[in-house]
């Protein structure tokens, strides 16, 4: 084989560059994917929460929107534009900013929310008293915050009888 017919790198650079075009885009499409099932899933809990049916979402829509519709963006398998967005938030109560702040969160810091557990224990909210105890169980370089993945807030959430969200939003307002 003469060094003409043997492959050199720069005849590699178009493969190597679709390569990392290639999982720049599967990365994209794998954060989008999880960013519309998380959005779903909190459209979803709360009209649930609200005791809706998706004909009752409809109503209070005041749009010709379908059942079909809903249930797609609520599954996270069709995406919506922002007045779509806008119009389920009007209709659930649901502040936009907060809402996708928290998906965003979600999708990528895998939900990771950090508790100020000083204020907290100095708050009247009924976890109080497990952030006093927590709190001296943490090292003092924590400086009294501590980061609650996902699965944890869920559990706090459920002790408190509410969802994540309603969790986050009484602990903001307590601290």
């Amino acid at each position: 084989m003469t060094n003409r017919e043997k492959p050199s790198l720069a005849d590699n650079a178009p493969e190597a560059a679709t390569r990392a075009v290639d999982r720049r885009k599967d990365n994209r499409v794998d954060i989008e994917a999880k960013f519309l099932k998380a959005l779903g899933k909190e459209l979803l809990s709360a009209r649930q929460s609200r005791g809706w049916t998706r004909p009752d979402l409809v109503l209070a829509m005041g749009l010709g929107q379908s059942n079909e519709a809903i249930a797609s963006h609520e599954f996270g398998t069709r995406a919506m534009t922002v007045a779509r967005f806008g119009s389920y938030c009007t209709a659930l109560g649901l502040p936009p900013g907060r809402l996708i702040d928290g998906v965003y969160n979600d999708v990528v810091n895998d939900g990771l929310e950090v508790l100020d557990l000083t204020e907290l224990a100095q708050s009247g909210h009924s976890l109080a008293q497990w952030a006093a105890i927590r709190l001296r169980e943490l090292p003092r370089k924590s400086m009294g915050r501590l980061l609650v993945p996902g699965p944890a807030q869920d559990k706090l959430a459920e002790l408190c009888g509410c969802d994540r969200g309603q969790l986050f939003g009484a602990l903001t307002a307590a601290a």
